[in-house]
């Protein structure tokens, strides 16, 4: 009986170390799946400047298919203004003002060249500038098309 009773305590050890170890592998687990999802959040937010920034992009480009639309139908960039801009684009805000989140402002317009900047609620500035049919665009507060640097 004696040795059946040190079997048994044998095995209610090694059942207590199994549980341990399984206690320990399940708690890894978790704290590695929370860490993953800590990541995964994070990341997200790193993105959200990024996502801003593409939609700023996007009302840039739909402001300058506007501005190219005039130059095509006037041979010209002169007169385009945020009244004209409007008028033939009200989907988009537009300004001749600092550069201002949600709002295009219309700079460095000439007979041949027109610079569209506006910020991304991140604070980054983007610009977009065409000298004729050429467009560039940059992450610059732009005056003038030869300013509109910095690459997308």
């Amino acid at each position: 009986m004696h040795g059946h009773g040190q079997r048994g305590e044998i095995g209610m050890g090694t059942a207590l170390v199994a549980a341990l170890v399984v206690g320990a592998i399940a708690a890894a687990a978790f704290v590695f799946m929370g860490r993953a999802e800590t990541d995964a959040a994070s990341t997200a937010i790193e993105q959200i400047p990024r996502a801003e920034s593409v939609q700023t992009q996007l009302a840039l480009d739909t402001a300058m298919r506007g501005a190219q639309v005039y130059f095509a139908e006037n041979g010209s960039f002169t007169g385009y203004s945020p009244a004209v801009a409007t008028q033939n684009d009200p989907s988009v805000r537009y300004s001749s003002g600092p550069a201002q989140v949600g709002v295009v402002s219309i700079r460095g317009v000439t007979p041949t060249t027109v610079v569209l900047v506006s910020k991304a609620e991140s604070g980054q500035t983007l610009c977009s500038a065409a000298t004729g049919p050429t467009i560039v665009q940059g992450t610059q507060d732009a005056q003038t098309a030869a300013e509109c640097t910095g690459g997308l």
